[in-house]
């Protein structure tokens, strides 16, 4: 039987006491923000303001609050991907590749990282090129049209592509593969107000294969699992001055 993550009230209450005691540096003001993080539901993960001011991940949600307004960017590290929608992290899922970012807003994507990287006048052109509004960039997968969907998927690639190899150009990169998918996955889809989490999570395990990106392990799953239910994993001094992507274990979202 496949092992799956749940949180015991204990552990969620430990996460929930680390949070308000320990931590990063303050935010733009004190009203509490919560942010979602898609990539398939993205939990577990490290999910930081530009000051240091870590979110508390709800439990088995891709849903992370800040206890202040956060700083832009958000950045976000580690964790795991429900590639299948079911709410648990198992051996059909996948550990977060690469590093998520949002300048703004409160929807974390592949699509807002990749905007992250770009001027606002050249997220205005790649809008325009693209036929939508830069608005519809920001929102989820699961919230959007086939058309944002292909965008998000070849944001994903682009990134990770760039993330192995310096050579590549991350837009030329990102267009050519935003136009195979739009026609291969979901020119069919593209008027529609959403696609199902069925059809989401086709599209993504493709690209993970096509990517090369293996599924998590039993061993993983174990690591994981223990991780979740020590109380250090939320100790502020396992996560001091993290900064590279190299100090963070995609496995577990734990600094190395």
């Amino acid at each position: 039987m496949k092992k799956k993550i749940f949180l015991s009230a204990l552990s969620a209450a430990i996460l929930l006491f680390s949070a308000c005691g320990g931590g990063g540096g303050g935010g733009g003001g004190s009203t509490p923000t919560t942010v979602t993080v898609e990539r398939g539901p993205v939990f577990n993960a490290t999910v930081e303001d530009a000051n240091g001011q870590r979110a508390v991940n709800t439990p088995n949600t891709n849903r992370y609050t800040f206890s202040s307004t956060p700083v832009y960017p958000i950045t976000v590290r580690g964790g795991q991907v429900d590639v299948n929608y079911d709410g648990v992290i198992d051996t059909n899922d996948i550990p977060l590749p690469i590093t998520l970012k949002t300048d703004r807003g409160d929807r974390i994507t592949a699509m807002t990282t990749f905007l992250t990287a770009l001027p606002a006048d050249e997220k205005e052109k790649l809008a325009d090129t693209l036929g939508v509004g830069i608005d519809e960039l920001y929102a989820l997968p699961s919230e959007a049209n086939g058309k944002i969907v292909a965008a998000n998927n070849a944001a994903f690639s682009a990134l990770y592509s760039a993330a192995h190899d310096v050579t590549v150009d991350l837009e030329d990169a990102f267009l050519n593969t935003f136009e195979v998918l739009k026609q291969e996955e979901v020119a069919t889809e593209e008027n529609s107000d959403n696609i199902t989490e069925d059809e989401l999570a086709e599209m993504e395990e493709q690209l993970n294969a096509t990517l090369g990106i293996s599924h998590l392990s039993e061993s993983d799953i174990d690591i994981i699992n223990d991780n979740l239910t020590n109380d250090n994993v939320t100790d502020d001094n396992d996560y001091d001055n993290m900064t590279e992507d190299d100090n963070y274990d995609n496995v577990t979202g734990r600094a190395n």
